[in-house]
């Protein structure tokens, strides 16, 4: 007799609810999470202007307004300017002024930190769901978010980024269907 085995398609992928995981998890995931976005907005306002993506991002979505919606350049792909112009827009709802070009770069960074909390998000998802293994998820989501390459990646507001939730998002997504 062999030993019977779990297919991929009987595995539970749904959420865990918060009586299912020891309570310490949460907190464990809740500190990583709270380490990580105090790692990425430390010093958010310092080298703006450096990266020569964000200053051509930034630059060309100040430039949007209603009349004209065209970002007239395409190597990042027209989602990331409209993203970072309606962060302007809701900030300016707020009474935050856009005058000083730094706004722009302060929001994209504040986009980009939020992006890289819900990468962290799914990616403790996409591995809790795979293995079963809240160990292996927190530790996935801690490499993730203790990772130097993703630290600078997710400082500045470049198309990686959001990229990157995206392509998070469809790998779980497909994990669900698998």
């Amino acid at each position: 007799n062999l030993p019977r085995t779990r297919h991929c398609n009987t595995m539970d992928t749904s959420l865990p609810s918060t009586t299912s995981l020891p309570r310490r998890n949460w907190i464990i995931l809740a500190l990583i999470l709270l380490i990580g976005g105090a790692l990425r907005g430390y010093a958010l306002t310092h080298g703006t202007g450096d990266h020569p993506d964000e200053l051509h991002i930034v630059s060309h979505a100040l430039r949007l307004s209603w009349t004209k919606l065209n970002p007239e350049r395409f190597a990042y792909g027209s989602l990331v300017y409209y993203i970072l112009r309606a962060g302007i827009g809701v900030s300016e709802l707020f009474g935050f002024s856009e005058s000083s070009g730094e706004a722009g770069y302060i929001i994209g960074r504040s986009i980009a930190l939020v992006c890289a909390l819900v990468i962290t998000l799914l990616t403790w998802l996409l591995a809790y769901r795979t293995y079963q293994d809240y160990r292996i998820a927190l530790g996935a989501a801690g490499f993730f978010l203790f990772n130097m390459f993703s630290l600078q990646v997710s400082h500045y507001y470049t198309s990686d980024i959001l990229l990157t939730v995206w392509g998070m998002s469809i790998f779980v997504c497909a994990e669900r269907l698998v």
